[in-house]
């Protein structure tokens, strides 16, 4: 008899009878006649290894698990910096406030001042590390009454995505905006415009009026939260629900109108309402706005987090607001956002304290945040995520929790090193070919592998030019991460004086970082060259120059007529004239020039056709 426990026996009958209790020291085992639950097994890490180094600064994160009831499992992934090891690279946001007297050409303003922005923000794009740009709303003055202002407002913010995918951006639809409607809006900056780019979170509802970008910044990820100007209940929660969604992203929340001048300047009406919608929210900690001409900011504390809102709005000042911005300096070392108020048309700082401040911020989290969290995965199956935004040589730590429906079991922790140096591709080979039977300039490259690539411009430049640009349609989706060789093609038809040209790769992560790889150089004859080419008054720069003692000229036209070239020297004294009588449009012209019997020095050659004319300058060098 085995009853596990008691003192006494008893037959089937209910009768006492002889006998000896064994088993007091029994436990269940699976398939035992109860539903009885086992807390799943410990993880298996696949990778990567614990302790490794030279891991991506996007690590996929891998395990195997099990459950002894075969359960399906939740997995949790956590993670942090380990305490002393980050050493967190400084970024900027820049906020561009009211541009509705730039676009509209009201009170003194022009489109050359919202533009000087925008360019100002490319052009240091590198030097201060412009993460994200934020428009704070009233982009135009008329909403949909003049196509033109969103015309304007649609060439500024170009410049913003070129070369794509361009620095990350937002706006927030303002007052003036949706005068008449959001048309206009919808039509020039809608979901069309940025779905694909990597840094589009998505919008709200139908239409783009409410929409949300994610960007990574030292380590740190974030989601900046776009609302409309009279923006519903509906629309609050929704960005409630982006907030609660992850908390590991910081959260920033811009609006037209939150906030009026001062310090502490007063909440408006909807600034308060959409306090009060977020506030519980741990991982928010900035508002942004704009609609009060003047500046102003408040903090706010609940729950003990701190929350703060800024304003800025210069478009009463003289020519609707002599292009002033705001510059978001964020120093994790030092826990401090650096407010500064600039002009790229006036190259100057406002320094007054309303326009220059500090605001603390803590940056240095060393506390386990919540990675991703994959359900129904079936026991005895692997599991994985990719870790997003690390710095470069760091040592993190992370471990799992596994949840079966009754019970969590927790993993160990295990940490890896990241690398020094990111290589985004490894490349194979780049070669520039000419494809037989045809003009064009065949560029093919392969890649060994790729790590987080959006794709590759191909760039061009000849002898006679300084520097690289990139060829026109030339950009080539790449493969994001992957461990298999690839291998791409492009070809160049625009290249249509003969010469010497050089190709290169200009690679863009999907965090929009770039690399350059090698150049490889071509020499493009005359027999590889059409004769066929567009409608367009033209004249080439010769080649070779310089040159001793024969070049060649090359030019096209828009319209068929009488043409000349004529070569001068440097006295305008014509020495030679090259060509002279019809010409046909869309043909290219080919003009050998021996300068045998000419003295070295500086020369000018002059095309002329009707009331076109062009002239260029070689240079003889004997």
């Amino acid at each position: 008899m085995n009853e596990g426990t008691g003192s006494t026996v008893y037959d089937s009958s209910g009768s006492a009878v002889n006998g000896t209790i064994s088993g007091t020291g029994w436990n269940w085992t699976v398939g035992s006649p109860f539903n009885v639950n086992f807390s799943p097994s410990t993880p298996t890490l696949i990778s990567p290894s614990n302790g490794a180094s030279d891991v991506t600064t996007t690590p996929t994160l891998s395990l195997s698990v099990s459950d002894p009831n075969q359960d399906d499992l939740t997995v949790k992934f956590y993670g942090r910096a380990l305490p002393g090891t980050l050493t967190p690279t400084p970024f900027t946001i820049v906020v561009l406030p009211d541009a509705q007297y730039y676009t509209s050409h009201k009170n003194g303003g022009t489109n050359a001042l919202f533009k000087a922005q925008t360019q100002w923000i490319v052009n240091n794009k590198v030097d201060k590390n412009i993460v994200y740009v934020s428009h704070v709303g009233d982009v135009v003055e008329d909403g949909d009454t003049y196509i033109i202002q969103w015309q304007r407002a649609d060439t500024t913010m170009s410049i913003l995505e070129n070369p794509t995918p361009g620095i990350p951006y937002g706006i927030a639809i303002g007052n003036h905006d949706q005068i008449g409607g959001t048309t206009f809006y919808n039509q020039y900056f809608g979901v069309s415009r940025f779905a694909g780019r990597p840094y589009f979170g998505g919008n709200y509802g139908s239409n783009n009026n409410n929409n949300f970008q994610v960007f990574s910044a030292s380590g740190m990820s974030f989601i900046a939260i776009n609302l409309e100007y009279n923006r519903s209940a509906a629309a609050l929660r929704w960005a409630d629900s982006l907030l609660k969604s992850d908390i590991t992203r910081r959260g920033i929340v811009i609006s037209h109108d939150i906030l009026g001048t001062g310090n502490p300047g007063a909440f408006s009406s909807q600034g308060q309402v959409t306090y009060d919608s977020l506030k519980d929210n741990p991982n928010l900690f900035l508002l942004l706005c704009g609609h009060v001409p003047g500046e102003g900011r408040r903090m706010d504390v609940y729950n003990g987090d701190t929350v703060f809102t800024v304003l800025a709005d210069y478009q009463n000042l003289t020519n609707g607001g002599n292009g002033w911005l705001r510059i978001m300096e964020f120093s994790p070392a030092s826990n401090q956002i650096q407010i500064k108020t600039y002009s790229p048309t006036l190259d100057q700082y406002n320094t007054a304290s309303s326009s220059q401040f500090n605001l603390t911020y803590s940056m240095q989290d060393t506390n386990y945040h919540l990675i991703d969290t994959k359900s129904s995965i079936l026991s005895g199956s692997s599991v994985s995520t990719t870790w997003t935004g690390l710095e470069r040589l760091t040592q993190y730590q992370w471990y799992v929790t596994i949840n079966d429906g009754d019970s969590t079991t927790t993993g160990p922790v295990w940490s890896f090193i990241t690398e020094d140096i990111p290589v985004p591709i490894q490349l194979a080979s780049l070669t520039a070919s000419i494809e037989q039977n045809s003009n064009d300039v065949l560029i093919q490259w392969s890649t060994i592998s790729e790590i987080n690539n959006y794709g590759f411009y191909v760039q061009r430049r000849s002898d006679n030019q300084p520097s690289f640009t990139d060829v026109e349609n030339s950009f080539t989706q790449g493969n994001g991460t992957t461990l298999e060789p690839q291998s791409y093609t492009f070809k160049d038809n625009t290249v249509v004086t003969p010469g010497i040209y050089h190709y290169r790769l200009r690679q863009l992560d999907n965090d929009g970082l770039e690399h350059f790889t090698f150049s490889v150089s071509i020499n493009v004859s005359m027999l590889s060259v059409s004769e066929t080419v567009p409608l367009e008054f033209r004249l080439y720069q010769n080649y070779p120059n310089p040159f001793n003692p024969v070049t060649k000229l090359n030019f096209s036209l828009e319209k068929s007529g009488y043409t000349t070239l004529k070569v001068y020297n440097i006295l305008g004294q014509a020495v030679r004239t090259l060509f002279e009588a019809n010409a046909e449009a869309g043909k290219l012209y080919v003009v050998n020039f021996d300068a045998s019997n000419l003295p070295s020095g500086l020369y000018f050659y002059k095309l002329q056709s009707g009331n076109n004319v062009e002239i260029k300058k070689m240079v003889l060098m004997k």
